[in-house]
């Protein structure tokens, strides 16, 4: 039944003698209750509708977008510096874990992989917290991974191709890590598709993520970026989308 039904039934039950006067405000109260869901609900749609058009309109609308984000929020603070990865490589784990400090807490250890958190360290909660896993070889650490938040290391709304050629967030997070690559050394890929996953829709875009190789000096290195839109597309913001980087020295 309508809405325009409904009012009315209720106008032609009004005009009839002896209606107590609760009735009759009774029904003014749940009129406007309703009245204000209906707008909320239509606004809420329209946004929404707006957000996911500009976003899945192609990727000039896309970056576009990234830079209204960016605009709207300045840049954060570095709050998180990454440890020298290369120095925990061949040192026993027991040592490698001690020297992270009082913060740090193992969250998972077996024989070949032990994960620790670094709880004092800011980030995100919508990223989870920092972390850094080392893989084994007979309690000797062989390689060493460190995940987490970009907006913790400086960065803010960006956008993927942005944060990495532009920014150079690799490079810099890398080299920060211990090893020496040149600003620039690593670019996203020309075609979007390779690093872009897309909704059942075909247009609105659930992640981008690419992983890239590499080797300096004696070193083999891997670095993970991936931009997670799914809170953000749920939001109809993209100030929340999560934004993660992972790197690997061997």
């Amino acid at each position: 039944m309508s809405l325009y039904i409904i009012i009315k039934h209720m106008k032609n039950f009004l005009k009839k003698p002896n209606v107590p006067l609760i009735i009759i405000v009774s029904f003014i109260v749940i009129l406007c209750i309703v009245f204000s869901i209906v707008c909320i609900v239509f606004v809420q749609g329209t946004n929404s509708l707006a957000t996911q058009q500009r976003w899945a309109s192609g990727k000039e609308s896309f970056d576009n977008a990234y830079e209204i984000a960016a605009a709207d929020k300045d840049t954060p603070d570095k709050t998180l510096y990454i440890p020298k990865l290369t120095e925990f490589l061949g040192k026993n784990v027991s040592d490698a874990v001690a020297s992270l400090g009082s913060g740090a807490s193992v969250i998972s250890s077996t024989s070949n992989q032990v994960i620790v958190n670094l709880t004092n360290e800011a980030a995100n909660v919508k990223s989870g917290s920092t972390t850094i896993s080392f893989d084994l070889n007979k309690e000797i650490v062989k390689c060493v991974h460190f995940r987490c938040n970009t907006w913790a290391l400086g960065y803010g709304a960006l956008s993927f191709t942005d944060l990495i050629n532009n920014e150079h967030c690799i490079e810099k997070s890398l080299n920060e890590a211990g090893l020496n690559l040149e600003y620039g050394s690593v670019i996203a890929p020309t075609n979007r598709s390779t690093y872009t996953s897309y909704a059942a829709d075909g247009v609105t875009v659930e992640k981008e993520s690419f992983t890239f190789h590499g080797r300096s000096g004696k070193y083999n290195w891997e670095a993970n970026m991936t931009f997670d839109y799914s809170i953000a597309n749920t939001k109809g913001n993209l100030a929340d989308t999560v934004r993660t980087i992972e790197i690997s020295i061997s």
